[in-house]
């Protein structure tokens, strides 16, 4: 049975109690990291897709999606005070913008409602690269590691 409060309770017949079971909303995602590789410097990435799923019992309350680093997004996940309903699930596309040359680290950062995890981290790194030398039109590679492009 439910109380006004939305606590559940259940019938212990074993231990003759009432215990009371907790509903709390929960945050999954379809991914713990996100690595986009090599991107050429003021040009943006084809966006990578992650999935982030309502896990608990109540309705997942969503307060923000923001990127930090050269990454941006673009979502289709419920704001607060909408709510992503329990075993719905909503898109984050993450993309990737450098604006200077060299390895880029950065995250997307979810506030939400989820008891377990109040900010969701999704790590997010990759590397930039300029192809064209300085003075040139011929596309030739400027510097070169084994995280970077011709």
């Amino acid at each position: 049975a439910f109380d006004s409060s939305n606590n559940l309770y259940i019938g212990d017949e074993g231990n003759n109690r009432i215990r009371q079971v907790t509903l709390t909303p929960g945050a999954a995602l379809s991914a713990t990291s996100l690595s986009f590789g090599d991107q050429l410097v003021n040009t943006t990435s084809i966006p990578l897709t992650v999935t982030l799923s309502s896990a608990g019992a109540l309705p997942l309350a969503i307060s923000s999606i923001t990127p930090y680093g050269d990454f941006t997004e673009s979502d289709n996940c419920p704001l607060s005070p909408a709510t992503l309903n329990p075993g719905s699930t909503c898109t984050i596309n993450v993309y990737f913008h450098p604006t200077v040359l060299g390895p880029a680290v950065g995250t997307i950062s979810i506030s939400d409602n989820a008891s377990d995890i109040s900010q969701t981290r999704l790590p997010s790194s990759s590397s930039a690269a300029l192809l064209q030398k300085p003075g040139t039109s011929a596309y030739s590679p400027a510097w070169l590691s084994p995280r970077h492009a011709w």
